[in-house]
């Protein structure tokens, strides 16, 4: 289900989450959805990797709510909390951070009567800063970050990434998404 006010399920999450699928196996990892919206990549990772112990992160109550109905409707057991990733700090860090979060500039682009849309699309509650810092200090030790942004946007998200002391270990074509990239970060100085 979505909320039809609410930024839509795109292909964007079918594609966060198939990367995803393709880089890590199936076993105990820890994982959060930061940005989880109405539930659909957790519940798409849920039902493919069960060993995955999955936790969403979500600001909007009403997507909160929604992603906890979809989540039960389609019986994966997530975890989901609602709250300001620029406060969250989980009491136990996350193996995988997966996120499709607002990418575009506060100011810029044409904005929708629908709050929850902008919230889903413009940095209004929430800056790539504020992202990146919250994987910082989420992420365990030896742990990871797939985010999807826009290509348009990457060198602001290198200078970032650098600046939250996090190093950008890969950069992948979003398959089906034109000029959109998924990054893979992990915490500066980890080279396993």
């Amino acid at each position: 289900m979505q909320d039809l006010r609410s930024q839509p399920v795109s292909h964007a999450s079918q594609t966060l989450a198939q990367t995803a699928l393709d880089l890590y196996a199936d076993g105990d990892l820890h994982v959060l959805d930061l940005g989880s919206g109405c539930g659909i990549l957790g519940i798409m990772l849920a039902l493919q990797r069960p060993g995955w112990r999955i936790e969403g992160l979500e600001l909007q109550e009403n997507l909160h709510t929604l992603a906890w109905e979809n989540a039960h409707r389609c019986g994966v057991p997530i975890k989901l909390t609602r709250g300001d990733l620029r406060e969250f700090t989980n009491s136990e860090t996350f193996d995988l951070i997966v996120s499709n979060p607002p990418w575009q500039p506060a100011g810029s682009g044409r904005y929708s009567p629908h709050q929850g849309r902008n919230l889903s699309r413009f940095e209004l509650e929430c800056t790539l800063a504020d992202v990146l810092d919250c994987l910082r200090r989420n992420l365990s030790p030896h742990g990871e970050a797939l985010v999807l942004y826009p290509e348009k946007r990457i060198a602001a998200l290198q200078d970032g990434a650098a600046k939250s002391l996090l190093d950008i270990i890969g950069l992948f074509a979003a398959s089906g998404l034109k000029k959109h990239l998924i990054c893979r970060l992990r915490l500066k100085g980890n080279d396993r």
